[in-house]
């Protein structure tokens, strides 16, 4: 007998002792898995059509119970989305963000100091011109950015383009 065959014989077995020793769900799937994989082979394999025809129900039924809790997460989130926490936490990770990809390239302006700089125009005593400049052009070249997206409804190369030539 080929490796072929007893291989097919394997996953139909395995698929099988999953089947009978079940203790969760996650075994089911993976038996389904297993017939799944040998009607692959052989679509017309007694064993694993029988199976597969077993356990499917069963695995579809649990499928159908996760799509439900990940959808009922998925609104719970949406629904976050427009809390005034959030709206917060996603404006102060945009400062934190214009600050980290200046302070790179060796801008010597704090987290506060850029803040202060994004929130209300006005220059910091003590900096420079040019430091003062890199946080107002990664903050307009970001605000670039999020319109583009927005406008075109999606990324596009020439969008990738424009936005690096600021």
């Amino acid at each position: 007998m080929s490796d072929f065959y007893q291989c097919r014989g394997v996953r139909q077995g395995r698929g099988a002792y999953l089947e009978r020793s079940s203790l969760s769900g996650e075994d089911l799937i993976k038996a389904d898995g297993f017939y799944t994989k040998s009607l692959a082979i052989n679509p017309h394999q007694t064993t694993a059509l029988t199976g597969r025809q077993r356990t499917r129900l069963v695995v579809d039924e649990i499928d159908e119970n996760e799509l439900k809790e990940l959808t009922v997460m998925r609104d719970s989130f949406a629904s976050m989305l427009h809390s005034n926490v959030v709206r917060r936490v996603m404006r102060e990770s945009y400062f934190a963000h214009v600050y980290h990809t200046v302070a790179i390239e060796g801008n010597t302006l704090s987290l506060g100091e850029t803040r202060s700089i994004l929130e209300t125009g006005m220059p910091i005593s003590g900096k420079s011109l040019i430091e003062h400049n890199e946080v107002l052009g990664v903050d307009a070249a970001l605000r670039y950015l999020n319109r583009s997206l927005i406008d075109k409804n999606g990324f596009t190369f020439e969008v990738s383009f424009q936005f690096w030539r600021l």
